[in-house]
C-alpha cells in the first residue's frame, strides 16, 4: 500500500570522511614554514580543504602512520578538541596536519520531491490530499527518517534539484541561520524550534526557487498543478553527527530503545486500565452488598 509513495534513498554512504590527515617528518618541510607546507599539500591534493589543526606527534616508529590512518578511516572522530586529544597525546617526533576533506558528503538529511498532482491524491486513504499529511505518511513508510525538517513548494525542476543536492550530501549554502522574531511576548522561531524555550537563533534549510511552507499552511490541500513540486526534507536516522558518517549500529540501538519504550508504555497503560476496572468492579460489588 505504502509503495505508492515516491521512493528515496534511505542510506546514503559518504563519498569520503570528514577529515584528511597526513604525517610529516622535519625533512619533508624542506625549509618551508607550516603555512607554506599546508598550501603545498592542498595544491597537490584537491581533497585537502581548510587546515583544522597541526602539531607534533608520536615517538615510536609506525605510530604516526597509525594515527594518520585512524583519522582518515574515521576511527577517530568528533570535535576538533576530541581529535586533537587523540592525535597529539604522544611525545613529539613527527609533525601532523589535519585538513577538512573537500570530498566529504553530509548525509544528515534525506529529501523527497513529490509532484503536486501525486501529493493531491488521497494516498493509501491516509493523506487526504494535504501537504503535511503526505510527509507524515512518508515517515510511517520510511521509519529511518526520524523528524521532518522542511516542507517547500516550487517549480518541479527546482524541487528535484533540491532533492538531489540533499541526497548527494551537498549541503553547502543550503543551511542558513535564522534569528528569532518577536511578536509581543512570543519568540516565534524559538517557539517552533524549542517548544517555547528562549533561543537567539537557529539553523534553517533554504532552497533556490522553493518557498518554505509555514506550519500554519502545511495542512492546506496540495495544488493541482503539474509544474509544481513539494520538497520534504527529513533528518536521516542512519546518520551519526558525532562520526559525520552513517552508523547502522547506533540506529538499530535507537530503534530497539524506542520499541522498548513503546512496549513499556503499552504495558503501563494496560495495567492502569486493569487497575481502574478492578476498582470499578469492587465499587459495584460494594453497592450491590449495600442494596442486599
Amino acid at each position: 500500500m505504502l509503495g505508492r509513495l515516491v521512493p528515496f534513498a534511505l542510506i546514503a554512504l559518504c563519498d569520503a570522511y570528514l577529515r584528511e590527515a597526513t604525517s610529516l617528518t622535519g625533512q619533508e618541510f624542506a625549509g618551508m614554514n607550516f603555512k607554506d607546507k599546508a598550501d603545498s599539500l592542498r595544491q597537490a591534493s584537491p581533497r585537502y580543504g581548510k587546515l583544522e589543526m597541526m602539531g607534533e606527534c608520536c615517538s615510536a616508529p609506525g605510530e604516526a602512520e597509525q594515527v594518520e590512518n585512524d583519522v582518515n578511516t574515521n576511527s577517530v572522530y568528533g570535535s576538533k578538541a576530541e581529535i586533537a586529544e587523540e592525535v597529539f597525546k604522544y611525545t613529539s617526533c613527527s609533525y601532523f596536519m589535519v585538513f577538512q576533506n573537500t570530498a566529504h558528503a553530509d548525509h544528515s538529511y534525506a529529501a523527497n520531491c513529490v509532484p503536486a498532482q501525486m501529493c493531491m491524491d488521497n494516498v493509501v486513504g491516509m493523506t487526504q490530499g494535504r501537504i503535511a499529511t503526505y510527509g507524515v505518511v512518508e515517515r510511517i513508510a520510511v521509519v529511518e527518517q526520524i523528524l521532518q525538517q522542511y516542507i517547500g513548494k516550487g517549480p518541479l525542476d527546482k524541487c528535484g534539484e533540491g532533492e538531489t543536492r540533499v541526497n548527494e550530501g551537498d549541503l553547502n549554502g543550503l543551511i542558513k541561520e535564522e534569528r528569532a522574531v518577536k511578536l509581543g511576548s512570543l519568540n516565534v522561531i524559538a517557539d517552533i524550534a524549542t517548544g517555547g524555550k528562549a533561543a537567539a537563533k537557529k539553523q534553517a534549510l533554504t532552497f533556490d526557487g522553493m518557498e518554505k511552507i509555514p506550519a500554519v499552511k502545511s495542512f492546506n490541500k496540495c495544488v493541482n498543478d503539474a509544474s509544481v513540486g513539494y520538497l520534504f526534507v527529513f533528518k536521516n536516522g542512519y546518520w551519526s553527527s558525532d562520526k559525520s558518517d552513517v552508523d547502522l549500529g547506533a540506529f538499530s540501538k535507537y530503534k530497539e530503545e524506542q520499541t522498548k519504550i513503546k512496549e513499556q508504555k503499552k504495558e503501563a497503560a494496560a495495567k492502569a486500565k486493569a487497575a481502574a476496572e478492578e476498582v470499578s468492579q469492587r465499587r459495584l460489588s460494594e453497592q450491590d452488598a449495600v442494596l442486599v
